[in-house]
């Protein structure tokens, strides 16, 4: 397979370096997820929004973890 850049868009904060995008082949998650993100937000403010991240990461792991014993 060919190789993909990635590139991480980051903010020097008081606690540390934060990454605020990620850009895959180009592409930007913030701009691609912006609209399904705006809806979380105003569903449930940014705790939604992250809450629902993590449950979907969660989601994904437990999925992996269940393909990788078969």
């Amino acid at each position: 397979a060919k190789p993909v850049q990635i590139d991480y868009n980051l903010e020097k904060t008081d606690t540390g370096w934060k990454v605020f995008d990620v850009v895959v082949a180009g592409i930007s998650l913030i701009t691609n997820y912006r609209d399904q993100f705006g809806q979380e937000v105003r569903n449930g403010g940014i705790d939604g929004l992250i809450a629902s991240i993590a449950a979907k990461n969660k989601s994904l792991e437990t999925r992996q973890g269940k393909a990788e014993k078969s």
